[in-house]
């Protein structure tokens, strides 16, 4: 097992840059008269899977064993937003309203 201090691993700020640059993207690129219903259909399914993933958390342990399954979502929280950073218009992502004068 990897032991954690108090402040979160690697995994976790991954997740926490995800979220912020998830959010902001969402707020700055999606019309404001559609951004309650997009946000809604981002939580819903988001919240949705948290019980799936947690339901394959339990076997995966039991079969793989935690000192496996522990470090691979670990992994797996910092490469995929890597990946995703690599690509070009998700990093070069600039705001809609970038070009509009301030009201």
């Amino acid at each position: 097992m990897i032991p954690r201090g108090g402040t979160g691993g690697p995994g976790d700020r991954a997740i926490s840059f995800w979220g912020v640059m998830w959010a902001t993207s969402v707020q700055t690129q999606v019309p404001a008269d559609v951004l309650n219903r997009i946000h809604a259909y981002d939580v819903a399914g988001s919240l949705a899977m948290m019980p799936v993933g947690r339901a394959l958390a339990g076997p995966a342990a039991a079969a793989l064993g935690t000192d496996r399954v522990l470090p691979a979502a670990a992994a797996i929280s910092l490469v995929v937003p890597a990946v995703m950073l690599a690509v070009p218009a998700i990093r070069g992502l600039v705001r809609a309203d970038a070009g509009a004068p301030a009201s």
